[in-house]
């Protein structure tokens, strides 16, 4: 129903700019229609996407992604059941609306992976050995994206996304020691800063 939503409003926002432009050239009547069927577009997109991902995927990704073992508990699952909803989100959505909508999706994605490392809960641990292992996941997830459509997510954009859950994952490459030390520095600089 979500995604009916999204191609409902995109054909309402479609034949706004069509009453506008028809309307008046150089005057523009339906400003405050189209940027409340702008914000709607985003707010429903959003919400797809958090539903796919932490609710109707949440046993691929979330629940079971690292769950135990890292080794053992890979996200290829995942992209499996990640690729086959972006390929029905696709095949339903306008072509207009598919991009925020994927945009949406990438970014719970990358969100869910992000709450998986750093809030996984008790079931799950990394050790320093790990990093190759998340890192090469993490780029599985980021290309299932680079890939979708003909272009739907710029690369620029999915590089945008994806440099926090970078960051994430290249801190697992560290050693305590250096952690430590990079977050006393960090400490002084700020109290320098604030002082």
């Amino acid at each position: 129903r979500l995604y009916v939503r999204l191609n409902t409003l995109h054909y309402v926002l479609t034949h706004l700019e069509a009453l506008d432009s028809s309307l008046s050239s150089s005057t523009s009547h339906l400003d405050r229609a189209r940027a409340a069927a702008q914000s709607s577009i985003s707010a429903v997109a959003e919400v797809a996407a958090h539903r796919l991902i932490f609710l109707d995927s949440r046993h691929s990704l979330y629940q079971g992604l690292y769950a135990r073992s890292v080794a053992d508990a890979r996200i290829r699952p995942a992209l499996r059941l990640l690729k086959q909803n972006l390929s029905f989100l696709v095949s339903v959505l306008a072509d207009r609306a598919q991009p925020v909508a994927v945009r949406e999706v990438m970014r719970a994605s990358f969100e869910a992976f992000l709450m998986v490392l750093l809030a996984g809960g008790n079931e799950r641990s990394f050790v320093r050995a790990d990093h190759a292992t998340v890192e090469e996941d993490f780029r599985s997830l980021r290309r299932a994206f680079s890939t979708c459509g003909e272009g739907l997510v710029p690369e620029d954009v999915v590089a945008r996304e994806a440099e926090t859950a970078e960051a994430v994952v290249e801190l697992m490459a560290r050693s305590t020691d250096y952690l430590i030390d990079a977050f006393s520095v960090a400490t002084c600089d700020s109290i320098s800063e604030d002082g």
